[in-house]
């Protein structure tokens, strides 16, 4: 159990350590001590062998917001926010009923009806007949934490089944480090194949220097937002013109790159006959100020990239 604990976050480490600290039997003379550091740096309870509650701290009370006297004799349904299903709790009785330690996430209900989430650790003690006599919970509150997880998870799944095409890439490798269903359907490639990919591998009109000096803007900060129009190939070889929006998140660990990709093919299609806006004289990007929200826009030939304002462009059918 002791290996299993310290492969946990670091937030999880000093249960670990608590949890090989507190010896297993209640006549040690460590007892006391060790209790009482625990009882006054985390939230703990202690139940008798029922699981009927015989002590609790300070900082339970306040988590879960009933009082002492309210906790005191009661079973820990009382805090039981339904949200575990029986076999969940099955396995917990039979763990620590064994004699071993029992270790993961409960979500409970305060007193007034909020759910919060503790990180617990459970330890049965047994007395001077060699039986369990008590149960003592360790906790740490990670309700900020299940929340935050939370919102990512609900925000992957509209990510995924956004209809536009939505890429995560390392920002210093370039590879792909999630790719929604959106964009795997269009290009043809499964998830897995996307991970050893890069956006130069999907745009044939660009190879990588030429990437890099494009998106040179975003990683300095000179611009929020890079948008422009280019090609994708999907894996059978054929290709669409798409407009794309690409963000940089430099404070993430890694840094990575966020792009939102529409395909055009059918507003190409509709769109009127106009003139081909060509590069330069010197066939190098022209750096324009971003405006307001929209970044730079750079619209792609076959040559080098030219930064522009956005404007209607027609290519070839």
């Amino acid at each position: 159990m002791a290996n299993q604990l310290k492969k946990h976050e670091p937030a999880d480490v000093a249960v670990s350590v608590l949890t090989e600290t507190l010896p297993k039997e209640a006549q040690d003379t460590r007892f006391g001590a060790v209790l009482a550091a625990i009882q006054e740096h985390m939230i703990y309870s202690e139940t008798d062998a029922r699981g009927r509650i015989t002590r609790v701290n300070s900082a339970f009370c306040a988590l879960s917001g009933f009082d002492e006297d309210e906790l005191i004799g009661s079973f820990h349904n009382v805090v039981n926010s339904g949200t575990h299903d029986p076999a969940f709790w099955s396995t917990f009785w039979k763990t620590i009923r064994s004699g071993q330690a029992w270790h993961g996430e409960i979500c409970n209900r305060t007193k007034n009806g909020s759910f919060y989430w503790v990180d617990s650790v459970i330890l049965p003690l047994r007395g001077l007949d060699g039986q369990i006599d008590r149960f003592v919970s360790i906790r740490t509150d990670i309700t900020d934490k299940k929340r935050a997880e939370n919102a990512l998870s609900r925000m992957g799944r509209v990510v995924e089944h956004s209809a536009n095409e939505v890429f995560v890439f390392d920002a210093e490798s370039l590879k792909f480090m999630l790719v929604n269903r959106g964009a795997r359907d269009n290009l043809g490639y499964e998830a897995a194949e996307l991970l050893h990919l890069t956006p130069v591998d999907i745009k044939p009109e660009l190879d990588e220097a030429t990437f890099r000096n494009m998106i040179a803007p975003l990683i300095c900060g000179e611009v929020d937002m890079l948008s422009f129009q280019t090609i994708h190939q999907r894996k059978d070889g054929s290709q669409y013109p798409c407009d794309i929006d690409l963000h940089y998140a430099g404070t993430e660990k890694p840094p990575i790159f966020l792009a939102f990709v529409q395909d055009i093919s059918q507003r190409r299609k509709d769109a009127p006959p106009g003139p081909i806006r060509s590069a330069d004289g010197a066939g190098q990007p022209r750096a324009l100020a971003a405006t307001s929200g929209k970044g730079l826009s750079v619209s792609r030939q076959a040559a080098a990239p030219v930064l522009s304002r956005p404007q209607p462009i027609q290519t070839d059918q």
